[in-house]
C-alpha cells in the first residue's frame, strides 16, 4: 500500500501508480522487493517514508554483497 494511503491522506492514483511502477522495476533489477511490507514497522519502508534514502540504498547495497548495483538515475527514477 502506498505510504499516502498509510498516512491517512486522501487516494491519489497517479501517486499510487508510481509508486507501484518503482517496486515492480526494482524487482524487475534486483528479483526481489524492495521492502517485505508497506508497513512502518518494516524496516527498509520506514527508511523510505522517513526520506532517509541514503541509508535504504546503503542496505540494499549490502544485500548485493556490498556492491551499489543502482545508478543514479535508476534510484532517481525508483
Amino acid at each position: 500500500m502506498a505510504p499516502e494511503i498509510h498516512m491517512g491522506k486522501a487516494y491519489d492514483g497517479k501517486q499510487v501508480d508510481i509508486l507501484a511502477f518503482g517496486i515492480i522495476l526494482f524487482i524487475a533489477l534486483t528479483q526481489r522487493p524492495p521492502f517485505s511490507e508497506a508497513n512502518i514497522d518494516d524496516p527498509h519502508y520506514r527508511l523510505l517514508i522517513g526520506k532517509r534514502e541514503d541509508m535504504f540504498w546503503a542496505a540494499h547495497a549490502e544485500a548485493e554483497g556490498g556492491e551499489d548495483i543502482y545508478s543514479k538515475e535508476f534510484k532517481n527514477l525508483f
